[in-house]
Formats: structure tokens, C-alpha cells, sequence
């Protein structure tokens, strides 16, 4: 199976910081509701609601969030690679995809 583990709708109160120097040992999806700020793989990034990001295993990352931070994540095991190659996911930068209205949504489905 692909995914580990996801949630929708996940809350963080304000000011959270996640600090990863080493990563995760598989990719992250997020989807951000509120703006953030990202370092990823040395680059700096102001991510604002609706944006998303998928950072690759074991990629250094720093996020903070000064305001409640509401987040939707989905982790998938390295296996995923040829997947997100597939349809040229976008790594370790933002991007803002035209429905990430129903993110939450689909997530929400997968997480039951």
C-alpha cells in the first residue's frame, strides 16, 4: 500500500514549528489552509491558503505557522516515486492546484 498514514482537517495551535533536519522516511503531502512559511531543502518559501507541497524522504524541512494552523497530510511510502514521476508532482516547492477545495474532501474519504 502506497499510504501510511493521512488526515484531514488536522489542527496545530499557533506559533508550531515541525523541525526535520533529517526528514521523514516517506514523502509528505500537505495542504495548507492558512499561510506558512517552509524551508525545504535549503529554499524558503511563504505558502499561502489552499497551497500544497510534497516534500521526498528523508528531505530536511523547517515549517511555521504564527497563526491555528489547519492542515490536511497524507504520508506515502517511498514506493510512490514512479507515481509522482508519473504525473510530474511538483517536489519541494509549492504549488496551488485549481481544486484544492475538495483536498479535504478526498482526504477525508481516505482517512475513514
Amino acid at each position: 500500500m502506497l499510504v501510511c498514514d493521512v488526515r484531514h482537517n488536522w489542527p496545530k495551535k499557533a506559533n508550531y514549528i515541525v523541525d526535520r533536519p533529517a526528514g521523514r522516511p516517506h514523502y509528505i503531502f500537505a495542504h495548507y489552509y492558512c499561510e506558512v512559511t517552509l524551508v525545504c531543502d535549503g529554499q524558503n518559501f511563504k505558502i499561502s491558503p489552499g497551497g500544497c507541497v510534497l516534500i521526498p524522504p528523508h528531505t530536511a524541512h523547517w515549517l511555521h505557522c504564527a497563526q491555528d494552523l489547519t492542515h490536511d497530510w497524507l504520508h506515502l511510502n517511498p514506493e510512490a516515486e514512479a507515481l509522482i514521476s508519473r504525473y510530474d508532482v511538483p517536489i519541494n516547492t509549492p504549488f496551488y492546484p485549481n481544486i484544492s477545495r475538495v483536498i479535504s474532501a478526498l482526504l477525508q474519504k481516505m482517512e475513514t
